[in-house]
């Protein structure tokens, strides 16, 4: 292990420029309990304010002063702390996901927040702030990937992938991210959260009476005002949250790169791929798009953990995920056009609508109380919706993956691999043919799927792939070496 070493110093310079906003803040607050008569409460607001803005200032000269780093030939290192001490090492071929954040004040001198993401929980990572261009490449460059190092279970050596980092296989516009906003209903969201606040801020100013007679005199042009001013913030918010979004190769993996202002970079691996969802709505059926979910190792969840991209083309996830996994890849959503399916979700929807519609007259010839016939309606549309999921959950099994599917309103498909299933568990129904099927495996924490089989068939063909993927080595598992070995 080479010798430790601190930070860029330009990392404290970011950090501080970071929190300028929260401490201009501060210095507001401090000045209005100031001018205030002196009391208790004023004095307890200039000690707060002044207390946090030390910590603003002080903890990222703290912070780069007590945090060493070493990047040897087995792994990277990492101490912070003085009177505690801490020590972090991780090994390369431990490593599944680099993952690069960038704030927009990092972005000025260059620097990004890393994270390396073992193959174990999701607090057991490596986190250093403030890292440069340089020392992101030698990571990057320093973790194994599947297709260029030794195989850890074998005597054998892999044939080298040639790396293709200029290829970009997706890249985002703005019509993009404008449609994403409309299929995944992202601008119903902020129109309610607009119209929550649009009428507290007139109530709380007497002007909600006047609002709505002006509403009501000019329909036309207060509903154009409101579409445009809901569109407008929409789109902007997914712009700077997704704007550059880009999907390029690197070796054997994927990078991700999304973020207008604060931007992020997350590089997965092959071998860091536990299972991949792909999911689309009745809108995403129509405008051939599909939301895909790259089920990782080293977390649950989340654009933080796994690979959750937006709604893309149907022909760029097919594409994508073919380079990353072919075994994975084979999806009955991404070989059939959306317009195929849409007809019959339709249908469904107006098959529950019109259930809903009966659950509601049945309820208020019962009962005249309008709450409790709308109660009785969603008692009965969240039974049914709990229902359908597992009902219509059904698996297959291939010789390296177990397929969970569900079509419905929405048509959603699951891979995992084989190898990645750590229990099965086949619970039979008393006096009736159906057998519960349960799947649990590990992407950060615990994870469960579950569907419903006619037989025990699928049952023992799902045991009898886990048994054929431990054996053949196509899932090693083990616990991580960092996790094991002591501090290098």
């Amino acid at each position: 292990m080479r010798h430790m070493k601190r930070l860029p110093f330009t990392s404290v310079t970011a950090e501080w420029v970071r929190s300028l906003p929260s401490v201009v803040g501060m210095v507001a607050v401090y000045i209005v309990a100031a001018v205030q008569p002196l009391g208790p409460l004023t004095g307890w607001l200039q000690g707060l304010a002044l207390a946090l803005i030390t910590v603003r200032v002080v903890a990222p000269i703290y912070q780069w002063a007590t945090t060493r780093v070493a990047i040897g030939e087995r792994g990277v290192s990492t101490v912070k702390g003085i009177l505690g001490a801490r020590r972090d090492a991780v090994a390369w071929r431990d490593i599944e996901v680099v993952e690069a954040h960038q704030p927009w004040s990092f972005r000025i001198w260059d620097l990004s927040i890393v994270r390396l993401r073992p193959a174990g929980d999701l607090e057991s990572h490596v986190v250093l702030d403030g890292v440069d261009r340089r020392m992101l490449n030698t990571l990057r460059d320093e973790v194994r990937s599947p297709g260029e190092a030794e195989d850890s279970t074998s005597n054998t050596t892999r044939t080298p992938i040639a790396p293709d980092l200029g290829r970009h296989m997706y890249r985002a516009n703005v019509r993009d991210l404008v449609v994403t906003c409309v299929v995944q209903g992202r601008i119903l969201v902020v129109a309610l959260g607009i119209a929550c606040a649009g009428y507290d801020l007139l109530t709380k100013f007497s002007f909600a009476d006047v609002a709505i007679e002006w509403t009501r005199d000019h329909v036309f042009l207060a509903g154009s005002l409101i579409t445009v001013v809901v569109t407008a913030i929409t789109v902007a918010s997914i712009i700077v949250r997704f704007g550059g979004l880009t999907i390029r190769r690197r070796g054997d993996g994927l990078e991700l790169q999304y973020g207008l202002l604060d931007r992020t970079s997350r590089a997965v691996s092959s071998d860091a791929l536990v299972g991949v969802a792909i999911r689309r709505n009745i809108i995403e059926m129509i405008f051939d798009r599909v939301r895909v979910s790259l089920v990782t190792s080293d977390g649950a969840g989340g654009l933080g953990q796994n690979l959750v991209l937006p709604s893309i083309p149907r022909r760029a996830a097919n594409e994508a995920l073919s380079l990353l996994d072919p075994d994975l890849a084979d999806f009955r959503v991404l070989g059939s056009k959306g317009a195929v399916a849409a007809p019959r979700a339709v249908s469904l929807l107006g098959l529950i609508a019109a259930a809903a519609i009966a659950v509601w007259y049945v309820a208020m010839s019962l009962t005249s109380t309008v709450w409790l016939s709308l109660a009785a309606v969603l008692a009965a549309v969240l039974v049914a919706i709990c229902s359908a999921r597992v009902l219509a959950t059904h698996f297959e099994v291939t010789s390296v993956a177990v397929i969970a599917h569900r079509h419905l309103t929405t048509e959603f498909e699951e891979h995992l691999r084989a190898g990645g299933l750590h229990v099965l568990r086949v619970c039979r129904l008393r006096r009736l043919p159906i057998r519960l099927v349960r799947l649990t495996y590990f992407a950060g924490f615990v994870r469960h799927r579950a569907g419903l089989t006619a037989s025990d068939a699928e049952g023992l063909e799902i045991a009898s792939a886990m048994r054929t993927a431990v054996r053949a080595g196509d899932e090693v598992r083990r616990v991580p070496s960092h996790l094991t070995e002591g501090s290098e």
